[in-house]
């Protein structure tokens, strides 16, 4: 057998067909690894876009609808370009496709105080790329004055000046381009105005120049303010054999004042009502600040001033009251008279306070007796603007209420009618009030509610069987508010059920029969005439610790018996020899 014989074609064949196939998956897989990194980094780029944009639009207070060139970011520093060309456009590469990014636009919105940007690939703007051009060798300074002819320098970045409200005037100057140009023009809104050197000054300051005096200068240009007015001026130098040397920079003019609304809690409040100032400016310089007086005094004492923006500033110490809310814009136009009149009244600072009252027949040491009783909670303290809610239960943590009363006045609200006694120790009510504004309140007193009256009852040993004398028991009992040991009840016998006994007896009502709710007399008679007797107890003088009269059903007179005594000796007589005994 021959041990070393090499491969055979088809074995071959087989190998080159599996390494082929081997590399087309290899070159596939890596492919779509390579076009997936090239699409992160695109949203990469689009999202450092879009957030460069925004940047731009805060800091510039863009505040409506508006688009920039990807080129615009780049040029004022907002966005750094992968490849710069001095003489053209620069260079953002789109790693997807390959092409410059730098013509592309972003949409700029502006919502409720948020910012939005949205980077676009489909519309490209070249033109407005370049006109974002920046040449560093042209400098630009814009002044104006203020409403006291004072001298306010409005150059801000390098593409857009600060906010004014008053003309404003452009003063150019460029080292490198003033010795070679032959003139310098402006275009403002399609209209283009050209200064040659040849018959003017130069002006060297950098001050407001009278308006009368700017034709005297090559170099500034005067701009008429107007209500609104946010335009980009290009400045060209036209120099022989160089062609045109421009810088576009955006002049923003707001003579309009801003309005004021107001965002406020409608429900009532326990203390100073929080209230968001709103300040809408338009399209203009954006809010600034807004003032707060209690007068049409724009500079009464005590004067509220808050710095402000799109959102809304909220101011927390204010009570109950008319307001007057001024504006101020960024651009320095503030309201000649009050824009707003602010009212507060949702703020209720009462401390409620309540008590609780029973309406029935009062009885004695802060007993109720008798009649049914009406438990009622009371507002102490007047009601507050919010008016208050007041009810009365049983229950402290399950507060009803039944009764309003309305601001500056008291009220009352009634509970479920009290018709059954409470026990010994009475029965807690709790008055409830809560004002609108939310601050609650309670208290408590306990109802003591007895309508039964005492009892009396007698117990006589062997009341039918004639007796020399007799043992008997009076009790007197009352098992809610106890016998009251200032009244009195006295008993005696009489022959008859509706005599007055001869003899009166007292039965000692003590202080601890008070409070054990029950008294016991005990009495014997004896040495009676032998007859019928009847026990008599008054109860004219008594009453429980409510004051409920023991009633005997026909008044307040008990009667018990009749009740039998013999205390005859019997006789002793003859009669024909024989004893008879009576």
């Amino acid at each position: 057998m021959n041990n070393n014989r090499g491969f055979t074609l088809v074995e071959l064949l087989a190998v080159i067909v599996i390494i082929a196939v081997l590399s087309i998956v290899a070159i596939s897989t890596y492919r779509g690894i390579n076009e997936s990194a090239k699409k992160k980094t695109l949203d990469a780029k689009i999202t450092q876009i879009n957030s460069a944009a925004e940047k731009w639009a805060r800091e510039n207070n863009i505040t409506h609808m508006t688009s920039i060139s990807v080129n615009a970011l780049v040029v004022e520093g907002y966005i750094s370009a992968d490849e710069v060309n001095p003489d053209g456009l620069a260079m953002i590469k789109n790693p997807v496709t390959g092409e410059n990014m730098i013509c592309n636009t972003v949409e700029i919105t502006f919502s409720n105080g948020v910012i939005k940007t949205k980077y676009n690939s489909n519309i490209q703007d070249c033109s407005l790329a370049k006109q974002s051009l920046v040449d560093n060798n042209i400098n630009i300074t814009v002044v104006s004055l203020d409403n006291e002819n004072r001298n306010v320098n409005l150059t801000g970045s390098s593409s857009m000046a600060k906010w004014g409200n008053h003309d404003v005037e452009i003063i150019v100057n460029s080292s490198q381009y003033d010795p070679k140009a032959t003139s310098i023009s402006y275009d403002f809104e399609g209209n283009t105005v050209t200064k040659e050197k040849s018959s003017l000054q130069k002006y060297t300051g950098n001050t407001f120049v009278r308006k009368e005096d700017v034709s005297k200068y090559y170099n500034v240009f005067y701009i008429e303010g107007s209500i609104l007015l946010n335009t980009k001026v290009i400045v060209t130098y036209t120099i022989p054999g160089e062609g045109t040397k421009s810088r576009g920079y955006t002049i923003r003019i707001d003579q309009e004042e801003a309005t004021a609304t107001v965002k406020s809690n409608s429900e009532w409040l326990t203390s100073n009502s929080p209230v968001t100032i709103m300040i809408d400016d338009g399209k203009g310089s954006g809010p600034s600040k807004f003032y707060i007086t209690k007068s049409t005094n724009f500079n009464e004492v005590g004067r509220i001033e808050k710095n402000t923006n799109y959102k809304g500033t909220t101011v927390n110490a204010l009570d109950v009251g008319k307001y007057y809310v001024w504006t101020e814009d960024k651009a320095g136009n503030r309201s000649a008279t009050y824009k707003m009149i602010l009212e507060i009244n949702n703020v209720d600072t009462t401390t409620p306070e309540c008590e609780v009252l029973f309406e029935g027949t009062p009885g004695d040491n802060g007993w109720y007796k008798e009649t049914d009783v009406t438990p009622y909670g009371r507002n102490t303290v007047p009601a507050g603007p919010s008016g208050m809610n007041i009810g009365v239960n049983m229950n402290i943590n399950d507060p009803v209420y039944t009764g309003f009363a309305a601001y500056n006045t008291y009220s009352k609200g009634p509970g479920t009618v009290r018709t059954n006694n409470t026990p010994k120790n009475g029965t807690p009510y709790y008055c409830h009030v809560k004002t609108l504004a939310g601050k609650y309140a309670n208290a408590t007193k306990t109802l003591y509610l007895d309508k039964t009256p005492p009892t009396i009852s007698v117990t006589v040993d062997n009341p039918t069987v004639h007796e020399r004398s007799k043992t008997g028991h009076i009790t007197i009992r009352d098992t809610l508010s106890g016998l009251n040991e200032s009244t009195t009840v006295r008993y005696g016998l009489a022959t008859t059920a509706s005599g007055t006994p001869g003899t009166w007896h007292n039965v000692n009502i003590t202080t601890t029969a008070q409070n054990n709710d029950a008294v016991t007399e005990d009495f014997t008679t004896s040495d009676l005439v032998t007859g019928t007797y009847y026990l008599i107890v008054d109860t004219s003088g008594f009453t429980d610790y409510a004051g409920n009269h023991a009633d005997s059903g026909d008044g307040i007179i008990f009667v018990y018996g009749p009740f039998k005594f013999d205390n005859t000796a019997p006789v002793c007589d003859g009669n024909n020899g024989k004893t008879n005994w009576t």
